[in-house]
């Protein structure tokens, strides 16, 4: 007599990662990548704990799987008291500059626009850096 165990895990809270074999694949799985890959804006607006970042996060994988350049930003961690405007567009071009993981140095770069104004320097830097 044989006897198989399958032995499975289970995550509360939090993304999984983008291989999970725990992972139910949604039609909104490909909704989101076949939007995402023909350039369409996308978001994901729905209720706490069923499974949002976990899409982010295998959506990224499909898409860098195909040559996809891909960033990721939490804005809450940019926070939102006492924050000026130019620490917080400074804040969006620093985590896609790290997530990127573009060369160079960021703060000289974003100096370099003291003249702009904060949405112009984001601007600048999606249509010269991404």
């Amino acid at each position: 007599m044989t006897v198989t165990t399958t032995i499975s895990s289970y995550q509360v809270g939090g993304s999984l990662h983008a291989q999970a074999p725990t992972y139910i694949e949604r039609q909104a799985d490909d909704h989101l990548y076949e939007s995402l890959e023909q350039g369409e804006f996308c978001y994901v607006f729905n209720t706490r704990q069923i499974g949002k970042s976990s899409l982010r996060v295998k959506t990224k994988y499909r898409l860098e799987q195909d040559g996809v350049c891909c960033a990721a930003i939490d804005l809450t961690n940019l926070g939102s008291d006492n924050v000026t405007a130019e620490t917080w567009f400074m804040g969006i071009a620093a985590e896609l500059w790290r997530s990127l993981r573009l060369g160079g140095n960021f703060q000289e770069w974003w100096q370099q626009g003291d003249s702009l104004s904060d949405v112009h320097r984001l601007e600048r830097f999606m249509k010269d850096k991404v």
